[in-house]
């Protein structure tokens, strides 16, 4: 298929005009059409078509450099009366420069670095528009969890506009953001051809601007604060409105609030999960303050996070913390706990942490699943084959001379079938020059996780089957290697097309994976930790390995009980039902 047109860079600006209100098509690479784009010399022109747009030629490399639009594949000097020698040249001039930008974007492909993008409000809307079509990412800090870019620009709406094009016209700069749940632009990007010194002078006001906004929203946090500390909340015997704060730049924490929430209201609570709607909202303490006086809780929930400073005396909050989180590791004060704090926490390792806290009184909470998602599902045919789901854990070495010899270490001691307690860990980290926490939580999951797998791949006697990000990278796994998988629905479908699970978590039996696994039916094959964990150890329900052979063995063996018990017990439903008695109780001083 050919429409006879491609993006075109016109020497003529009304001539590109012309053109550009044709809307001819253009076939992509990738074989889809588009809006031909018509570049153009010389002055903007006003009320341009989004197709248009102005890039002087004595800028076409920076241009190209900073705004990374599809390169023109045409050169057209029609329409003006110019010498040959003055076509030549120009000719010549356009397809250097083009030759050059696709030279560098190859590179930068074949490099196999992520390009990001920055939020950024743009001074012409075209570009702007343009840019917005492209649906660039931007790094949130999160390995593998993105931003879509935001493109704010100085005008008015536009038609058939994305949804991360966002105008902002100059007067409302300051306001419409003070209060915005989107993030806010980092860059102005200006005309090309702004000279240099006005180039300085506006980046100056654009910075001005977004301190201006910060200082608003410093005092907007701080008038938010002193209106939810004097929220007094009563009348614990009737629903309850319960508040989740919750962050889309996690990949488990959210998942936990987000069953809780569907937990209390399906025992006919109000919840209110206060996270981003998408992925060009960043919310901040100002939002998730906003949003909890629009509910008035009788309940918050935080996870992994101790963030009581906002709340009256009489709201209750759930602190469950999942994770060694820095607040409570290298924490050396005690945190301000409240009488109606309830703590709980997933393992005994944590439990020491939160006690030099000061906290007391610490629960039990084991990971939850969404026992509507994570369920049998006898329609799905259950295969002799052994999955597993998640990440590698490689992408998270460093390259250290210390580190790479204590993992040596510790991955030969794993391989003779050796089961380290966490005391010896901590000592083997400092014998070698290491940070314990870093020991524990990377470097000896490391050695479990990815030995397991790879064991799995080279030894199981059935097919194997690997789903999540990084194992592209080992030999033994690559054939096996099945891709990422969201979380929810097709994990469970994965899990209910199976017979067994793999369990790599070093330090504890019950995890995630393992109650998800269960639920949906699915044989639990866990790593044997029982030696630095607590009961319940479901000894009746999994099958258990420490080494190459006891894994390889374990595919001939059944549990004695089914193991969707686990999953009975495990339930954010139970979780919710408890907290709701446990609050009441409190709240009536039992």
């Amino acid at each position: 298929m050919t429409t006879g047109h491609q993006d075109t860079y016109f020497i003529d600006r009304h001539r590109a005009l012309r053109v550009a209100l044709e809307q001819n098509r253009v076939i992509l690479e990738s074989g889809e059409e588009a809006v031909q784009l018509c570049y153009y010399d010389g002055e903007p022109l006003s009320h341009a078509p989004p197709n248009l747009v102005n890039v002087p030629l004595v800028h076409l490399l920076r241009f190209f450099d900073e705004h990374p639009l599809r390169l023109p594949g045409r050169f057209e000097c029609g329409g003006l009366d110019l010498p040959p020698e003055v076509r030549a040249a120009l000719q010549q001039a356009f397809d250097e420069a083009v030759s050059t930008l696709r030279a560098h974007r190859e590179a930068v492909a074949a490099s196999g670095i992520r390009p990001f993008a920055e939020d950024t409000y743009y001074i012409d809307p075209v570009v702007a528009y343009q840019c917005a079509l492209l649906q660039q990412q931007v790094n949130l800090g999160h390995r593998s969890v993105f931003g879509r870019q935001l493109c704010y620009y100085d005008g008015e709406p536009l038609a058939d506009a994305p949804d991360n094009l966002i105008p902002l016209p100059a007067r409302d700069f300051v306001p419409r953001l003070t209060v915005t749940r989107y993030r806010r632009p980092t860059r102005i990007a200006l005309p090309i051809a702004t000279p240099e010194p006005r180039r300085r002078d506006i980046e100056q006001g654009f910075a001005a601007l977004n301190a201006q906004v910060a200082a608003n929203r410093q005092a907007l946090f701080e008038e938010l604060t002193e209106r939810c500390r004097t929220r007094a909340v009563d009348d614990f015997q009737g629903p309850l409105r319960v508040f989740l704060p919750a962050s889309r730049v996690t990949e488990v924490m959210q998942y936990s609030s987000r069953g809780l929430a569907r937990a209390f209201e399906k025992l006919g609570h109000r919840p209110l999960l206060s996270i981003e709607h998408n992925d060009l909202e960043g919310l901040d303490r100002v939002n998730q303050l906003d949003a909890f006086l629009q509910l008035g809780p009788h309940l918050v929930v935080d996870i992994n996070h101790q963030d009581n400073f906002f709340l009256h005396p009489s709201v209750f909050n759930a602190v469950w913390y999942q994770d060694p989180m820095p607040e409570i590791v290298h924490n050396r004060d005690l945190l301000p706990w409240r009488e109606r704090d309830l703590v709980y926490s997933f393992s005994p390792r944590i439990d020491g942490y939160l006690r030099r806290t000061g906290a007391r009184d610490i629960r039990r909470q084991r990971f939850c699943i969404d026992g509507e998602v994570f369920r049998e599902r006898p329609e799905i045919p259950r295969e002799e084959k052994i999955v597993f789901v998640g990440s590698a854990y490689a992408s998270r070495l460093r390259d250290s001379a210390a580190e790479r010899d204590l993992i040596d270490r510790l991955e030969t001691a794993f391989a003779q079938g050796q089961r380290f307690s966490i005391t010896e860990i901590e000592a083997l980290a400092e014998a070698h020059g290491v940070d314990g926490r870093r020991a524990l939580w990377d470097l000896f999951h490391y050695v479990v996780r990815d030995t397991t797998v790879r064991w799995m791949c080279e030894t199981a006697p059935i097919p194997v089957e690997v789903y999540g990000r990084g194992w592209e990278i080992y030999p033994q796994v690559v054939p096996f290697f099945k891709g990422p998988l969201p979380h929810g629905e097709p994990v469970a479908r994965v899990y209910n097309s199976a017979r067994f699970a793999l369990v790599t978590h070093p330090f504890e039996v019950h995890s995630q994976r393992l109650a998800e696994a269960a639920g949906c039916g699915c044989i639990p094959v866990v790593y044997d930790a029982r030696h630095v964990t607590d009961a319940p150890y479901w000894e009746d329900q999994c099958l258990f390995f420490h080494s190459r052979e006891t894994l390889r063995a374990a595919f001939a063996r059944r549990p004695r009980r089914p193991p969707r018990e686990i999953a009975r017990e495990s339930t954010y439903e139970a979780f919710a039902r408890s907290l709701v008695t446990e609050v009441r109780r409190r709240a009536r001083g039992t």
